[in-house]
């Protein structure tokens, strides 16, 4: 079964529903959240470290996770993904927040 995310700005394509109601492959956000398997997760410890580094530590201990590098104060969409990971990183290439699923 494919899942599509109906998200605030969308509308299903096949039935033409508005927002949080479901067509035969579509999820609402909060439903979406309840199937994830992942828990909340930070690693403070990589507060500091070289970017790299961290990034290999994290993909090291969650295989599953999908890690993004981004300089800090970077735009960035406000979605929730429990499965990523953004790391960002100052202007001497260390970890400048501390790395939080979601």
């Amino acid at each position: 079964m494919q899942i599509t995310l109906i998200t605030d700005n969308t509308v299903c394509q096949q039935q033409r529903l508005p927002i949080n109601r479901k067509c035969h492959n579509s999820v609402s956000c909060r439903d979406l959240l309840k199937l994830a398997p992942y828990e909340s997760k930070s690693w403070p410890h990589l507060l500091g470290k070289p970017i790299d580094e961290a990034i290999e530590e994290i993909k090291r201990e969650n295989p599953d996770y999908q890690v993004e590098k981004l300089p800090l104060h970077c735009p960035m969409k406000l979605d929730v993904r429990p499965n990523r990971v953004r790391v960002f990183f100052d202007e001497e290439d260390k970890v400048a927040r501390v790395p939080q699923n979601g």
